[in-house]
């Protein structure tokens, strides 16, 4: 029991403490709001902020699935204001409390996992931020854009990371404006985390455009493996509707191989389990996919393919269809003769 505490005054736990623990508080929305706009200790104003995210998320799934009007919290806009505006916060840190958490992290937070109403809502909060707070956003790309691109001091790269932060949010608002701003910050790059940034915001955001970057970026950097890499898993992981048919037309690229750890957890581990949109889509087929990778696998490298078929752990979980297709999936898996020991202690494991 503390004492002598002034009215209204508003917790603060664990402060600068690294270990990851989890609490429990019954801090209203208008109160995190206020710890992510103004709490000094950097860990617990990124921990309120992206609370307050998976609630408001929570909130427009919710609405979604009633079909009622999908409305953010005036808090939360006012709160990322002050935030972004604040000229004394780091901006590394900034970066990272801002960025809205992905798809699959969100899933987390669901008791039953609606991946449509997910995708939704997070975009129509990042568009929603993004239309409130636009002259900000524009202001915060014009002055970390003039750091030195060349150099990797602290202060150079946390803009950099600001500055990308903001053409994502700007993307989500798919005009002809804002798809030519994200084009040209790729096509105008200077060193390879804005590019490769600009490359993943592209990505999701326009068919035309993600296919002319990625195909000039691959040009570029064809001779570096580790750089591909990162292309398959862009092109693996963006939510644009022709993704499905380009990841099956990649796994025939002359740089891709089911013998190639890197590879295969960069288009095939990428696709499944980071792109929720597509893996999960309701025809069922981007589990069929998987699953012939995952058999075809099971033949090169057991522990790649056991690791892979993690994928479908949380099929119960989902809604009734999805759960359906995935564990029709798993037991695909389970019958296939001379299934590797790794393969099937995750899929008996599942299953169970």
């Amino acid at each position: 029991m503390f004492e002598h505490v002034k009215p209204g005054t508003l917790p603060s736990v664990f402060r600068q403490f690294s270990a990851p623990v989890r609490v429990k508080n019954d801090l209203s929305d208008d109160e995190l709001a206020f710890l992510m706009a103004h709490d000094t200790d950097d860990f617990n104003r990124w921990d309120a902020a992206q609370t307050l995210f998976v609630k408001q998320i929570q909130q427009l799934v919710a609405a979604i699935r009633l079909k009622q009007p999908l409305v953010i919290s005036p808090n939360l806009v006012q709160a990322f204001e002050t935030a972004l505006s604040d000229p004394a916060s780091d901006r590394a840190f900034i970066a990272r409390a801002l960025a809205i958490p992905q798809e699959t992290e969100l899933a987390d937070h669901f008791e039953t996992i609606v991946v449509a109403a997910i995708h939704r809502a997070r975009g129509v909060l990042k568009k929603g931020l993004a239309a409130a707070l636009e002259p900000m956003f524009m202001e915060t790309i014009e002055t970390c854009g003039k750091s030195d691109p060349d150099s990797i001091s602290f202060q150079n790269i946390a803009d950099r990371s600001l500055r990308n932060l903001a053409l994502s949010y700007m993307s989500s608002l798919g005009i002809q404006k804002t798809n030519d701003l994200v084009f040209n910050a790729f096509m105008t790059a200077q060193n390879m985390t804005d590019e490769f940034a600009a490359l993943k915001i592209v990505s999701q955001t326009d068919v035309a455009l993600k296919r002319s970057s990625a195909e000039q970026f691959y040009k570029k950097w064809c001779h570096d493996k580790l750089v591909i890499d990162k292309w398959f898993y862009v092109e693996a992981c963006s939510p644009l509707s022709d993704t499905f048919e380009t990841v099956v037309c990649l796994t025939a690229h002359p740089d891709f191989s089911l013998t190639s750890p890197n590879r295969v957890r960069a288009l095939i581990y990428g696709f499944a389990m980071n792109n929720p949109v597509h893996f999960h889509e309701k025809t069922g087929r981007g589990y069929t996919f998987v699953t012939d990778q995952i058999l075809e696998l099971d033949r090169i490298n057991h522990q790649i393919a056991a690791r892979l078929a993690a994928c479908f752990n949380q099929w119960k979980k989902h809604e009734p269809v999805r759960r359906s297709l995935m564990k029709n999936s798993l037991e695909t898996l389970m019958n296939s003769p001379k299934l590797s020991s790794n393969l099937y202690e995750i899929v008996s494991r599942a299953l169970a």
